[in-house]
């Protein structure tokens, strides 16, 4: 008897709870799909952030950017975060139903820094290219900005010129002339209310076209010791402007030619100091830099000594000169200088050696010889020749 109380007692729990399930279900009213938007009715907003999609119903939005579509879905609004400028392709989707536009987001005013970029940093006045600047004037949001760019030059002789740049194809760019004077030229840019970093240009002299070469010390004796002394001066481009430290100098004719010399010409002044060659006589001088040749000077080297007899004999194999005295009687000077060349028959040159004299005197030995050759000795425009004997 307790069994059969227990089993009716759950059995009408059971149906108890099936009762209330079936009357909870009655009561709740089934969940039905979202409704489709009507897609023409969607309002579309670009904003500072992104762009807002507003509408009634459930939609789907894609965004078309360059680095790939973005897709968002809502009902009544979407907002997709996208802050680049220029256009926009959008597709909306609702159900079965696409409709797609284009919007178009314009770039900011243009924020400070201004960045400007100004090649070369360096340029000769004479330069057939001009120095220029580029800028990508940028918004909040790194856009380039639309507003022109007012670009200042101010200049090294204290003038100062001005420029109005319109920004096209994402930058705004300009040549402009380095100016007439030698020294650092100042570029400022500004748009709207942006400032910009100053940028700098070197501007250095043209090419050389004006110059003149000053002898200080034209003769000379060919001692060895003894130097002339010339310098160039007054080196200007065409603008007037001196030239730079540091300019490569020429000096071409006579025994110089194809000396090339490259000296610091502070104040637009090259001093030199040139050596003598061995031989007594007159050399034409012109300075050359760049295009730029200047006046003809005459440079003359003298006998150190003035010798009228050369004593020359051989010892063995080996040739004696002097002593040596100059027409008064004295002893040159200690290291002075001695040429010898020994040539064949015909006159070929063979050796050349330099040799000096000590106490007015000196000693040469010759190379090891087969056949009959001549030996010429030259000291302060004397000269002799005799024959090298066989060793």
């Amino acid at each position: 008897m307790p069994r059969k109380i227990l089993l009716a007692l759950l059995l009408t729990v059971v149906l108890a709870l099936e009762i209330g399930v079936f009357w909870l279900q009655s009561r709740t009213p089934a969940t039905s799909s979202p409704r489709p938007a009507a897609l023409q009715a969607i309002r579309a907003e670009v904003s500072t952030g992104g762009v807002r999609f507003q509408g009634e119903g459930w939609f789907r939005v894609s965004l078309f950017t360059p680095a790939g579509p973005l897709v968002e879905e809502g009902e009544g609004e979407v907002f997709i975060p996208y802050r680049r400028a220029g256009l926009i392709p959008y597709r909306l989707e609702a159900g079965s139903a696409s409709l797609e536009g284009t919007l178009r987001r314009r770039p900011g005013p243009a924020t400070t820094p201004l960045r400007p970029k100004v090649g070369a940093r360096a340029v000769r006045i004479d330069t057939p290219r001009q120095p220029s600047l580029v800028l990508h004037p940028l918004d909040a949001q790194l856009n380039v900005a639309e507003e022109p760019v007012r670009m200042k030059v101010f200049y090294p002789d204290g003038s100062q010129r001005e420029w109005v740049l319109p920004v096209v194809h994402q930058l705004a760019w300009s040549y402009f002339p380095p100016g007439s004077r030698k020294g650092i030229l100042k570029v400022v840019v500004q748009s709207g209310a942006a400032r910009g970093e100053r940028a700098e240009v070197d501007v250095l002299p043209g090419r050389i076209r004006s110059g003149v070469l000053v002898l200080l010390q034209p003769e000379a004796a060919t001692s060895g010791r003894d130097r002339w002394a010339l310098e160039v001066q007054g080196l200007r481009d065409e603008k007037g402007n001196l030239a730079p430290d540091g300019l490569a100098v020429s000096l071409i004719g006579g025994a110089l030619e194809n000396l090339f010399l490259t000296r610091s010409a502070p104040q637009s002044r090259l001093p030199l100091s040139l050596p003598l060659p061995d031989r007594v006589g007159s050399y034409p001088l012109r300075a050359w830099s760049e295009g730029w040749v200047s006046n003809e000077a005459t440079l003359r080297a003298r006998p150190a000594v003035q010798v009228a007899h050369l004593p020359l004999y051989w010892s063995g194999n080996q040739l004696h000169i002097g002593p040596v005295v100059d027409d008064l009687g004295a002893l040159p000077d200690d290291g002075t200088p001695m040429r010898l060349r020994v040539v064949d028959p015909a006159g070929r040159l063979l050796l050349e050696e330099r040799i000096p004299l000590a106490s007015g005197q000196a000693l040469w030995t010759p190379p090891p010889l087969t056949r009959p050759f001549w030996l010429e000795v030259e000291l302060a425009g004397q000269r002799a020749r005799l024959e090298v004997p066989h060793p």
